[in-house]
């Protein structure tokens, strides 16, 4: 990266749990889900998974 595009450097942490829950309910609020996925299932298979995964 060239100098000066970013002065600082911020640590952004994984999201927990209950997060990737609250991403995945607001991403799913307009779109039609088949009844086989499960939301505790993608909560629990996306850990260690950062938001633009």
């Amino acid at each position: 990266m060239r100098p000066g595009r970013l002065d600082r450097v911020i640590f952004v942490p994984l999201p927990d749990a209950d997060t990737r829950r609250a991403i995945f309910t607001l991403q799913f609020r307009n779109m039609p889900v088949h009844p086989s996925v499960h939301l505790e299932d993608l909560v629990t298979r996306t850990e260690r998974y950062s938001g633009a995964e």
